[in-house]
């Protein structure tokens, strides 16, 4: 004899999966709405960005760093694996938020907010910061590294840092409170409209990156990471930038506070089991 309640549970359980198959295919649908077909001239494009780049950290490696004896080739064979394996870092970020978005109920997800968030200002320009702040860091790696070995750690490294995020990212869900993607429209509403490069870059970054995957920060683990493979050329001024990248995380409202603490010991922790246990490298 089945009781109501039984009946009830299950039709609780039907209507929590329909709701997860609808939300699916919405994920699904939005992701191919948005899906850009690879064309030749996108090929061509990224061979062209990858000569510039190369080009350009030759220069800069073999004139002015003169930290290694890399040729023209080297230089440009580690900058198109560099590029490539970036972007394919972002490539496995993406794909563990829709994973994420199409797995659980907004419910499910938690977030880190605490008092100290309340004491944070929300300052629209750090948005430059957060954009483009790794790129200073980023054009020091091929340049410094002393050997091929020395930049294959590095990169093997930076590689395990964002498949361990995307691992918790997809078992471990987390976001920012809703009023954190309002805060643009309340500083616009007291102070009036912003740039329109600034109003833009806010828009693609709510656009691409939306208010998951927060813990740990990305932003705060990738520099932070990457910081410490430069300790040796810039000692302790190489924390300057995962502390200016946790700053403007902050003052963007993309991330709240413990999640910039959380994403820079998460990078600490990557480097010294990576680089310094299983490569033996120094600080």
């Amino acid at each position: 004899m089945i009781s109501q309640e039984d009946v009830a549970a299950k039709n609780d359980h039907h209507h929590e999966q329909e709701e997860r198959t609808i939300k699916s295919f919405k994920t699904s649908s939005s992701s191919q709405r948005h899906h850009h077909v690879i064309q030749p001239k996108d090929i061509l494009i990224f061979l062209l960005i990858v000569l510039f780049i190369s080009f350009s950290q030759y220069g800069l490696g073999h004139y002015i760093v003169r930290r290694n004896e890399f040729t023209l080739m080297e230089y440009t064979a580690a900058c198109f694996v560099s590029v490539s394996a970036l972007i394919g870092g972002f490539q496995f970020y993406f794909k563990a938020q829709q994973l994420a978005l199409s797995t659980f109920n907004k419910s499910e997800y938690f977030n880190v907010d605490c008092f100290i968030d309340r004491y944070i200002p929300f300052v629209p320009h750090s948005i430059y910061l957060y954009s483009f702040g790794d790129l200073f860091i980023m054009a020091c790696i091929i340049p410094t590294s002393p050997t091929m070995n020395h930049l294959i750690h590095i990169l093997f490294g930076l590689i395990i840092v964002t498949l361990c995020q995307c691992l918790i990212f997809v078992t471990l869900p987390s976001n920012v409170p809703a009023h954190y993607r309002t805060e643009l429209q309340k500083y616009e509403a007291k102070f009036g409209k912003l740039d329109k490069t600034t109003k833009y870059l806010f828009e693609m970054m709510h656009q691409m990156d939306h208010d998951t995957n927060t813990v740990p920060s990305g932003h705060c683990s990738i520099a932070t990471y990457l910081a410490l493979t430069q300790w040796h050329i810039f000692g302790y001024f190489t924390l300057l930038n995962p502390l200016l990248i946790a700053c403007s995380c902050v003052m963007t409202k993309q991330h709240a506070f413990l999640d910039t603490v959380l994403g820079i010991l998460f990078g600490f922790v990557i480097f010294f089991i990576v680089n310094v246990q299983m490569f033996g490298a120094t600080m």
